[in-house]
């Protein structure tokens, strides 16, 4: 798949330099290539850089070796391939080329003779391997930044409290592309996975097999649930405060922003245990 993105001022999509020089005679690449969502009109409808949608399909099929647009809910780029080879603006052999390696694709993936799913592998969705895999995935991606005077890893006998919006939460884990786009929302919460998904704190309990206590004290937003007063009076009894900070789920434009801080309300949690109580704080950052 061709990316959203421009180098030196050329529009990645309709770039022969880069979609044929480079990926097709250079490193000899002859697989199907897609574009990212839309990127073909959006070269007409945002970036301007076709006066229309007909003129950035052409500048695609005539510069690139694309084979598909990548576009579910509009049928722009068939029309417009259609007629652009229709008056002969575009050849008849620059769109077998494309057909070529799509059906080749669908036979190298053994679509023609299985054009089906083996639905006997729907037994295997959540078994012990796939969850172990998918563990294991999770525990290769965790970075540890900073563990000063060797505050990790937590003890048995470490007295912790847990703060946080996103240490009971699955969705916060999961991301903009998990259950649907942009990830469950707001009214469907944890309860639209079915008990299909784990939580830090339910892993600290299955752990230790002791409940942990936990005081989640602001929204994903930052918005106060409790006073700060009660949670430093709570943290002031434990040895060591793990706060889970993090973001609401997104993904693509959605989640373009303007500035890398966190929620404020999440920040002055922060500071308010690490200057009220002197106690060790494990700052756990969930995106």
């Amino acid at each position: 798949m061709e990316s959203y993105g421009v180098v030196n001022g050329e529009p990645v999509v309709t770039s022969q330099q880069y979609l044929q020089g480079l990926l097709r005679d250079h490193l000899g690449f002859k697989g199907m290539l897609v574009t990212d969502w839309g990127e073909i009109n959006n070269q007409a409808t945002i970036y301007k850089t076709a006066s229309n949608i007909g003129q950035a399909t052409w500048a695609t099929l005539n510069r690139t070796s694309i084979d598909m647009s990548m576009v579910a809910d509009d049928s722009s780029f068939a029309v417009t391939t259609l007629d652009l080879v229709t008056r002969g603006v575009i050849p008849e052999e620059r769109i077998n080329e494309s057909v070529a390696r799509i059906l080749q694709l669908k036979k190298d993936l053994g679509l023609f003779e299985s054009p089906f799913a083996d639905s006997r592998l729907q037994v295997t969705v959540g078994s012990a391997q796939d969850v172990e895999a998918a563990r294991n995935a999770v525990r290769e991606s965790i970075t540890l930044l900073k563990n000063a005077n060797d505050v990790l890893p937590l003890k048995q006998s470490d007295r912790v409290l847990f703060v946080g919006p996103t240490l009971n939460s699955t969705r916060y884990m999961a991301g903009g592309f998990n259950i649907h786009y942009q990830g469950p929302s707001d009214a469907e919460g944890d309860a639209v996975y079915q008990g299909f998904g784990d939580t830090v704190l339910q892993g600290v309990q299955r752990i230790t097999g002791v409940a942990p206590d936990y005081i989640e004290g602001v929204d994903i937003d930052g918005q106060p649930l409790i006073d700060f007063g009660a949670i430093v009076r709570a943290a002031k009894d434990a040895d060591k405060i793990v706060i889970g900070l993090g973001e609401k789920n997104y993904a693509e434009a959605q989640g373009n922003i303007g500035s890398l801080a966190l929620p404020d309300g999440q920040l002055n949690l922060v500071g308010a245990l690490a200057q009220a109580t002197a106690k060790p704080v494990i700052v756990v950052l969930i995106e």
